[in-house]
């Protein structure tokens, strides 16, 4: 299970409208949480369940970090 706080940060991920993901990105950074939350990511990916998996890839896609 993620921590709250990133899991928060997942559901605005894909909540956001496309034009506004990169101020999310930006946020994060400035919060020094964006680290964090592509870690978790990135975890979930390589390790969660199916679901998580699914969810974890599709918001590193949407930030940018996974070529589809």
């Amino acid at each position: 299970m993620l921590p709250e706080e990133t899991q928060k940060a997942i559901d605005a991920i894909l909540a956001a409208p496309t034009d506004t993901v990169s101020d999310l990105i930006a946020e994060m950074r400035n919060r020094k949480q964006l680290s964090q939350v592509v870690h978790a990511l990135n975890d979930s990916v390589l390790g969660g369940a199916p679901d998580q998996r699914d969810r974890a890839r599709q918001a590193l896609s949407v930030m940018g970090f996974v070529a589809e």
